[in-house]
């Protein structure tokens, strides 16, 4: 699968089958690649693997908050498009902060919550969210 990465948002797959997102602006910009980027590859995720869930890692770069209420517009507007997108399991890393212990507040509240297992790593234990995304425990 080819997907165009940008400057403020790259897409790796990885040889474990995680897709990997690297946010490097905290910017409405770069949510909107990340979002972007994000619905390319759970779709072709559904189209190639159906019924299989999706494991995502989702790698916050700077410290400080993203524009988390415009990600979640996106993510509505998204799921209107898409409303049978497969399972997911989301493990966000990020640079521990003020700001980002507020987020791990907000983000569980985004909508198709029974579809997506949420977790949040601070960047020092990056190996265990990525056992975490290849494990199935909750």
């Amino acid at each position: 699968m080819v997907i165009e990465s940008t400057t403020r948002c790259t897409y790796t797959f990885l040889d474990n089958g995680i897709h990997h997102f690297t946010l490097h602006e905290n910017t409405t910009k770069g949510i909107d690649d990340l979002v972007r980027l994000y619905e390319i590859v759970t779709l072709q995720h559904q189209a190639d693997h159906p019924g299989e869930q999706v494991r995502v890692m989702m790698e916050f770069e700077q410290k400080g908050a993203p524009p988390v209420m415009y990600a979640e517009k996106l993510y509505k507007e998204m799921m209107a498009r898409h409303p049978k997108l497969p399972k997911e399991r989301i493990a966000y890393v990020h640079q521990f902060g003020t700001m980002m212990s507020l987020i791990t507040l907000v983000i569980p509240l985004f909508p198709n919550s029974n579809k997506v297992t949420r977790k949040f790593f601070p960047r020092e234990q990056k190996e265990t969210a990525i056992m975490w995304l290849l494990s199935d425990n909750t």
